[in-house]
Order: structure tokens, then C-alpha cells, then sequence
């Protein structure tokens, strides 16, 4: 990307982020509307970005990335709400600096709002001269430092709290607060759960939330999920986009076990007065609470901005019981998959697995193995029509979906799978055999699965595989007046009235 310095005036807030496209968005009266709505009406919603700017200047940290909407008169927006968010609060800080001078934005360099330094995305390169910018470079105004990204251990000592191959697992969930998720209840959960509901609807969060709980006060595991979140490379997850990420506190609760078993954890986000943490430094903490019966446990996180992070922990870290996720869009981790194939070895349930993709898929398919080489860890496959074992990922999407969420069983028995967007690149001839396999390791592992899925055709397969739909819980997921709603029907009922008048889970 290219690297330039354009005039503050000349970047405009995107109006896609409020009314639509159109030039008619740059009107500055609409900007400054646009402005009130993004920082609110007394800026709380960049107030941290305000003292942040006025104390430590502009740092490397803050690449501001543009893209350039009009070529003959030179304007530019900011990509993405958190760029839009840096670019409202220098606003607001150079409106502060006509008034009263240098000793309202602290140690910023006044230069900045002459020349923002910026990343122009590839559509918006310019040739040279075809702005009037300060040709000093970047660091000119720009604070040097060195970022960090977070580096999560592969494998840490945790403490599972509860292991009963005779007891149901999560019996409700309330969610009072996390992401676009409010207030919600979730009763009367089975072996198999079932959601279903439009884009945005809340099926990924809600699994995130249902993770939360489990992890308890695991600070990593809440990590990785921002990494998930984020679309991060693993050891690339920037500190400053967790602490802009995740704003508000996180709440929730569940039944576990027993209905006398109530399980907890609240993560609370802040700033820590500690007269012992380099404020220049230091970006921020969460502080983790879980409760499950009689255990409370804490863990303390701190973010740096040269450093990776710090944890303090209360006792041990603890989960509930042993889970594992599975997204087909690069969610889960390597190592928990290279963990499973060993369970699966040892508890021979590796065959089974590839019984199935023999009988569904491939019925060439010989073996699957976990080899290194060079350092790099694959999965090969051994084919009667190949003479060398070949990698998984030269085979289709839907087989490598089916490999790693079954195999995942032998790492989560007796405790939870959740698995997002089940359907994934599967053929829906596969989805009565496939929906029914899950089902049979659900009750050979005393696995509870929650799965998402926009499909209906995955979703009624679920009921019509011929297994026990006694044991399915299904809930439709949708928007009303702009909170979530969460409405249960049991598998039963869904499949009379399914064959009755033809119902969608997802309406």
C-alpha cells in the first residue's frame, strides 16, 4: 500500500457508515452530523482516543488506512469504523487547537492536521504531485515504536471443573450481555441444539458466549477468539484492536450439570490505576471473574502496546469442562486438531471416521495421517489411487469439514462441542448420513453439540435422519426492534409440523 500525508480537511467521515454513498454525503453540515453520531454527544465514544492522542501523540500503531472516493477534487475516507473513529477524534482535537492553542492537545504534533500520515488502499494511489503534501517522512510526526503482536501459548495447565459421563451438560444459558447479544435466555438445551436465523442474527456470538462460560477464567482462550474475530494470522493479533474491540462488559451465566449448578464468568474491560505500569506503555486490562458451585476464580490481563501481554491468576485456570470449536472459515486451532488426532488414535475412533468418509465421499481413502516435516505439521491422506499419501487440503472443502469436526469428539467427551455454519461446503446429498454420524458420536463421547446453520436443508436433515429427535432442541434466531430473539421448538415438534405443513426453522 502506498504511504502519503493528506490535509486533515480533506478527509471526509465515510457516510456509508450512516446514510449511503453519493457526493452529496460531503455536504459539511452532514459531516458534522455524521461527526456528533460517531463520537456522541459529549465524544464518550472517543474520549479514550482523545486522552490517548493528547498524552502519547501519534504512534506507529495508529496506520490510518484510506481510500480515495472523488479524483477531481481529492477527497478521502477512512476504511472501516475504527479508522473513521481515529479521524473523528483528530477532528475534534484540531477544532480544540484553533481555540485555545498547542496546550489543548498535549503532546500531539499540531503538523498532523496539516498532513496526516496515511495508507492509501491500492484503488486510491496517486501519482507523485497530484497532492500538495509535507514531504517529510511518516515518523516526522509520529511518535517511534516498536508494536508487538500477542503470542499465544500452544498449550497451557487447565483445571476442568466438571467431568460426569452420566449428567447432561449445559441445561440454560443467559446471556445479559455480549456483543449484539442482551437479555437473552436460552431453556431447555439437549444433546443436539440446533440455530438457525439471517446473517447478523447473533448464531456466531452466541457460541462465542457459550465458549466464554466454558473457558471460565482462561484469559487465552478469550484471546484467541478475538483472533478468530479479527481474521488474524496466529502471533498476529494487535493489543490495540482487542482493547477498541471489546468495549463493554461481558455477562454470562448457565446451569451446569444440575439445575442447582449455576456456572458464571464476567470479563470487565478498563484502566488500571497502578502507579507501577508504564503509562506509555500500557493499553489497557480485563479482569476475568468465573464461578461455577463453590470455585471463583480470576485471572487479571494486561495489554501492552511493546510487550506481550501479562496475566495475573487467582488459583488455577479453570473450565468447566472439556470443549472444543470448529468454524469451516479458519476457526479453530491447529494444535487442538493435531491433539484430537492423537484421542482419536488412542480411543479408536479414528477408523470410524474414516469408515464414514470411505462409505459418504471416497471410498478409495485408506488412512489419514498427522506427519511433520521441515517443521511443518500436515494431515496426509493414503489413497489406493495414489502412490504417495497426499495432503488433506488438495481434497475438497466438504471432506476436510467432515475430517475435523468429527474427529474433534475424542477431545470434547463428556463435555461441548460447538460447531458454526455445520453445513459448509457439504453436499446436501451427505446431510442425512452426516447430521446422523454427529448424532451417534454425541451419545458415543456424551458429547452436547451446539451447531449454527443457514441451511435448511442441514437443519430438517437433522429430524429426518431416522435418530432420536427427542434428543434435538432448535431455536430460531431473529431481529425484532432491534434486539435478538430466541425462539425454541423441540425436534419432535418441528418434524410434525415440518411434515405436516412444510415449516422453516429460519422464518
Amino acid at each position: 500500500m502506498q504511504e502519503a500525508h493528506i490535509p486533515l480537511d480533506s478527509i471526509y467521515l465515510d457516510p456509508a457508515l450512516f446514510v449511503g454513498d453519493g457526493p452529496e454525503y460531503f455536504d459539511l453540515a452532514l459531516q458534522e452530523s455524521f461527526q456528533e453520531d460517531l463520537a456522541g454527544s459529549n465524544n464518550e465514544h472517543i474520549q479514550h482516543r482523545i486522552d490517548d492522542l493528547i498524552t502519547n501523540g501519534l504512534y506507529n500503531r495508529h496506520q490510518i488506512i484510506l481510500k480515495l472516493v472523488d479524483r477531481r477534487d481529492l477527497i478521502f475516507t477512512p476504511v472501516g469504523v475504527q479508522n473513521n473513529l481515529i479521524i473523528a477524534t483528530l477532528k475534534y482535537l484540531k477544532k480544540e487547537f484553533e481555540k485555545n492553542g498547542t496546550k489543548a492537545i498535549g503532546n500531539l504534533n499540531p503538523a498532523l492536521f496539516s498532513a496526516v500520515p496515511v495508507i492509501l488502499n491500492p484503488e486510491s494511489y496517486l501519482t507523485p504531485g497530484k497532492l500538495d503534501v509535507v514531504s517529510q517522512p511518516r515518523s516526522t510526526y509520529l511518535t517511534p515504536r516498536s508494536r508487538t503482536t500477542i503470542t499465544l501459548p500452544k498449550s497451557i495447565p487447565i483445571n476442568i471443573l466438571f467431568d460426569n459421563h452420566e449428567i447432561q451438560h449445559l441445561i440454560d444459558l443467559n446471556i445479559s450481555s455480549y456483543k449484539s447479544l442482551s437479555g437473552i435466555t436460552v431453556n431447555k438445551l439437549n444433546k443436539i441444539n440446533l440455530f438457525a436465523g439471517e446473517n447478523n442474527s447473533g448464531k456466531t456470538s452466541l457460541l462465542e458466549a457459550i465458549r466464554l462460560l466454558l473457558a471460565q477464567n482462561d484469559a487465552n482462550d478469550f484471546l484467541h477468539i478475538q483472533q478468530l474475530r479479527g481474521k488474524f494470522a496466529e502471533d498476529k493479533l494487535m493489543p490495540f484492536w482487542v482493547i477498541d474491540t471489546v468495549r463493554n462488559t461481558i455477562k454470562i451465566e448457565g446451569h451446569f450439570g444440575q439445575e442447582t449448578n449455576l456456572a458464571k464468568i464476567e470479563i470487565q474491560p478498563g484502566i488500571e490505576d497502578d502507579d507501577t505500569l508504564n503509562g506509555a506503555d500500557y493499553l489497557g486490562s480485563f479482569h476475568f471473574k468465573g464461578a461455577f458451585m463453590d470455585s471463583k476464580h480470576s485471572t487479571n490481563l494486561r495489554l501492552f502496546e511493546t510487550k506481550n501481554y501479562n496475566l495475573s491468576i487467582k488459583g488455577k485456570t479453570n473450565h468447566l469442562c472439556k470443549f472444543a470449536y470448529y468454524s469451516p472459515f479458519g476457526g479453530y486451532r491447529a494444535s487442538q486438531l493435531y491433539n484430537a488426532h492423537a484421542e482419536s488414535i488412542e480411543k479408536k475412533h479414528l477408523p470410524k471416521v474414516i469408515a464414514f468418509l470411505q462409505s459418504s465421499i471416497d471410498e478409495n481413502i485408506t488412512n489419514i495421517r498427522l506427519v511433520e516435516k521441515y517443521g511443518l505439521k500436515r494431515f496426509l491422506i493414503e489413497h489406493k489411487n495414489f502412490k504417495h499419501a497426499v495432503d488433506l487440503i488438495q481434497f475438497g472443502d466438504g471432506l476436510q469439514n467432515i475430517f475435523r469436526t468429527t474427529i474433534l469428539f475424542s477431545i470434547a467427551e463428556n463435555g461441548i462441542l460447538l460447531i458454526d455454519e455445520m453445513e459448509t461446503a457439504i453436499h446436501h446429498s451427505l446431510l442425512i448420513e452426516y447430521t446422523k454420524f454427529i448424532q451417534e458420536l454425541a451419545e458415543e463421547f456424551n458429547t452436547q453439540v451446539f451447531i449454527t446453520s443457514h441451511s435448511g436443508e442441514c437443519i430438517d436433515a437433522f429430524v429426518n435422519n431416522g435418530h432420536k429427535n427427542d434428543e434435538i432442541s432448535m431455536y430460531n434466531m431473529e431481529v425484532e426492534d432491534g434486539q435478538v430473539a430466541c425462539k425454541h421448538i423441540t425436534g419432535t415438534r418441528y418434524k410434525e409440523l415440518n411434515d405436516l405443513m412444510g415449516i422453516d426453522l429460519r422464518d
